[in-house]
């Protein structure tokens, strides 16, 4: 797992100086950047995409409950509340922060949060993980699909014999109202199919609709 990158915001200096001290001590952690009000740490978060925030209440200009609102909607940090008034509990578990530090907190419980952040970060890493192999093998699963109804030979009569031939074969195919007229190099032949239908088995790479009525060989 890569270093989970962390903001901290607080308007006051002493403030950030705890958490920075008590970060070092964790080597999965890489400390980005400090901001001492909420207008500062919304341009950092829109510029660093942070992991993580330490996010300060009671601020200037912005507090951290309006940092919140702010943050863009498609883009969701993990949020560790820190500051000193009990009353703003409630409402910080109702915007589904990871926890809630009520300063002066110590070492013990600093790390109570941040292991918290850790576990959800690394759900939520998985959560993204499994739709993205999901998507990869729906893909996966569609192109080799596609791979296995490409056409590579095709059924054709001539007097009363039935045979085929191959696409590589083929210079150009040329709508005739329900059929289709296949070109070889020295003669041609008629297929009971619209040139729509030829034409969605056919492989993109090496065959190219020139006109409604013309396939080509790319």
């Amino acid at each position: 797992m890569r270093a989970l990158k962390v903001l901290v915001v607080d308007d006051e200096y002493f403030g950030r100086e705890i958490i920075k001290t008590y970060l070092k001590d964790f080597s999965f952690v890489e400390m980005i950047a400090e901001a001492s009000n909420g207008k500062e740490a919304l341009d950092k978060i829109n510029e660093l995409k942070p992991d993580l925030l330490f996010l300060d209440i009671q601020m200037p200009v912005l507090n951290g409950l309006d940092v919140i609102h702010e943050i863009d909607p498609s883009f969701q940090p993990a949020i560790i509340f820190i500051t000193a008034y009990e009353q703003y509990a409630v409402k910080a578990f109702e915007l589904n922060v990871v926890d809630y530090l009520l300063k002066p907190f110590d070492q013990s419980r600093f790390e109570k949060a941040l292991n918290k952040a850790l576990e959800r970060i690394q759900t939520k890493q998985n959560e993204v993980g499994q739709i993205v192999k999901k998507l990869h093998d729906s893909y996966d699963y569609l192109r080799q699909s596609s791979k296995s109804e490409q056409l590579t030979r095709i059924l054709v009569k001539e007097s009363k014999k039935m045979f085929f031939i191959k696409t590589e074969e083929v210079f150009w195919f040329e709508a005739s109202g329900d059929y289709v007229i296949v070109h070889l190099e020295k003669k041609s032949h008629l297929i009971s199919q619209s040139l729509n239908q030829l034409e969605a088995h056919l492989d993109i790479n090496d065959f190219a609709r020139i006109h409604r009525s013309y396939i080509n060989v790319v």
